[in-house]
């Protein structure tokens, strides 16, 4: 059976990406950190986290913090049932990947409910639609909007439907530089602002 100390440590430093500030949130020492995640490992036969800067977690250890994740949700469910009426409690932290277009128009209408009930601390890591899934894969959220159907192992993947983009310009700009029409080459020429360094690629048959 896994240790709970050596598996919340574990987690920690995969989340802090750091030995040291895994220490301070935990508040013990680095030393202990260190023989934690050393026991963990010898438990298991095999590394679970890559010690560079930052620290991330192998393979294996991407398969680890997930279980963990859900151990906390699990946890925190179960507590709100045997105590429903004990009190303010502790929220359990949710981290999950969502796409900026989806954050500023439907998203946060459906969380609503959810945040009402207080009972979850809910981290939103905005990234691009097409790498979402990959951050899931990683074990670094719960859940996410992604453009990828197949879901990572142990998840589940339902659609949600489709958004629908329209392409607006001013008529001084749709002048200057459409003058013949939205096309490729017009468009490689327009001033743009890239949302970030991600590559999108597009395949036609």
């Amino acid at each position: 059976m896994l240790d709970r100390d050596q598996l919340e440590t574990f987690a920690t430093v995969a989340e802090a990406h750091s030995f040291e500030r895994a220490a301070t949130l935990l508040n013990i020492t680095r030393g202990a950190v260190s023989q934690r995640i050393k026991a963990l490992e010898e438990s298991l036969t095999t590394v679970l986290l890559v010690r560079e800067k930052p620290v991330v977690p192998t393979a294996a250890g991407e398969i680890l913090l997930r279980h963990v994740k859900a151990l906390r949700l699990l946890e925190g469910a179960t507590l709100n049932e045997l105590k429903p009426q004990a009190g303010p409690h502790v929220p359990v932290p949710l981290a999950i990947a969502v796409n900026a277009d989806s954050l500023s128009t439907w998203f946060p209408r459906a969380l609503w409910e959810l945040l009402l009930r207080r009972q979850v601390a809910l981290e939103i890591v905005t990234d691009d639609q097409d790498h979402t899934s990959g951050r899931l894969a990683r074990g670094e959220v719960i859940g996410c909007v992604s453009t990828d159907a197949k879901p990572a192992g142990g998840f589940l993947a339902e659609c949600l439907g489709a958004m629908e983009y329209r392409c607006y310009a001013t008529p001084a700009f749709a002048a200057e530089y459409f003058p013949k029409g939205l096309n490729v080459q017009a468009v490689l020429i327009a001033p743009a602002i890239l949302f970030n360094r991600k590559v999108h690629c597009t395949t036609t048959s």
